[in-house]
């Protein structure tokens, strides 16, 4: 029996499905392609080795209209299932001292460890989720209106909260009842609407006998708002600062931060530079020496010390980067989804991540030498995707 894909939850997205920007999970819900089946099959599937009491909650953001709540549900889902795959025990949000509550904690061969997921998408920017959600509303009425030349309707920018969106309104009602505004159509079947601080292009299909839902069909902007290292920064440390007592536990700490490239939302792509800071290069020139060094700027999280130049972050043992991606792989060779995983070890780690638990992925660990520290790329060269 299905638990995610339910009658009433297809139902539901039946009834929020719009010809303009819908969920994912209501896209994927409606889709019956042999792709979409597969990939709700396997949701299914991995939705089952979660704790009872544990689904509502991951179930509802699965479902959710948000696309924000949907992807976070989601990078939970598959991380919980890589980790029972490899046959570690998964507690499900364990309680720490001070009551906050972590992903997972994550009981390998080796090592205990805790494990969080944050995910990364375009839609974070306060102003431009403002502006969508003005969009919507427009969009909204729009859909409402009947008449007898369907349109469709090509935004050029998301609308906001200072732009006259009425004039717009009014002129697709008219649009939709004459064929026309003013004469504007011309010999064309488009018009060109740039007013009041919106611009978008419209589509008139040929008149219908019977009036009718006008909107057909809608093409949008798109999430560009991408989230950049000052973001991707604030939200390890906010991480870190939330589950304060795992420090004193003994055991590691990891932060899979999970990027989606398979949509219309996308982030910061170099979570290396937000952890070890932007490559420089060293010249000495007061010495008259000419050699120069290849360093690091001290901005990452991994080097950030305090006013007493004590580093700062050492209760964060290892960030993981989780990008899902549409690739051709041996077990799919007509494509679906891969997870390009890099796992960042912190070389000042208080509890430091053993290597072995997350051996199948290219690592980026710290090699000790007697004077000095050398961060080495391990299993890099093999590229490894996980596939499901």
């Amino acid at each position: 029996m299905p638990e995610i894909f339910t009658p009433p939850n297809i139902l539901k997205a039946e009834k929020r499905i719009k010809p303009w920007i819908s969920s994912n999970f209501d896209r994927l819900a409606l889709h019956k392609d042999e792709t979409s089946i597969f990939f709700k099959n396997q949701l299914e599937s991995w939705i089952k080795n979660i704790e009872k009491n544990k689904k509502r909650d991951l179930i509802g953001r699965l479902t959710s209209y948000s696309n924000t709540d949907n992807i976070s549900a989601f990078f939970e889902l598959m991380w919980h299932q890589f980790l029972v795959e490899e046959k570690y025990k998964v507690k499900i949000e364990p309680e720490l001292e001070n009551g906050r509550k972590p992903e997972f904690l994550v009981k390998t061969e080796n090592q205990n460890l805790y494990f969080e997921v944050f995910s990364v998408v375009g839609n974070e920017d306060g102003e431009l989720q403002k502006k969508i959600n003005i969009t919507e509303e427009v969009l909204g009425k729009i859909n409402l209106m009947e008449g007898f030349y369907p349109i469709a309707i090509g935004l050029k920018d998301w609308i906001g909260p200072n732009v006259k969106y009425s004039n717009f309104i009014n002129f697709i009602k008219k649009l939709a009842k004459e064929g026309s505004f003013d004469g504007e159509l011309k010999n064309s079947n488009k018009i060109l609407y740039d007013r009041g601080g919106l611009r978008a292009e419209i589509k008139i299909f040929p008149k219908r006998e019977r009036s009718g839902k006008i909107l057909m069909t809608v093409g949008y902007p798109g999430i560009l708002s991408e989230v950049g290292s000052k973001k991707i920064k604030e939200r390890i440390r906010e991480k870190i600062l939330k589950y304060r007592p795992i420090k004193t536990s003994g055991d590691p700490f990891v932060i899979a931060v999970c990027f989606d490239l398979t949509g219309s939302i996308y982030g910061h792509y170099n979570l290396e530079y937000d952890l070890f800071g932007l490559p420089v290069i060293k010249v000495p020139i007061a010495s008259g020496k000419r050699d120069s060094q290849a360093g690091r700027d001290g901005s990452g999280i991994f080097f950030k010390k305090d006013s007493l130049g004590e580093l700062k972050n050492t209760r964060l043992s290892a960030v993981i980067s989780c990008t899902r991606v549409w690739k051709e792989t041996e077990k799919y060779p007509q494509g679906f989804y891969a997870y390009k995983i890099e796992v960042f070890h912190n070389p000042f780690a208080k509890n430091p991540l053993d290597e072995s638990v997350f051996n199948k992925f290219a690592q980026f660990v710290p090699r000790w030498g007697k004077i000095s520290l050398e961060m080495k790329w391990k299993n890099k060269r093999e590229n490894r995707f996980l596939v499901f």
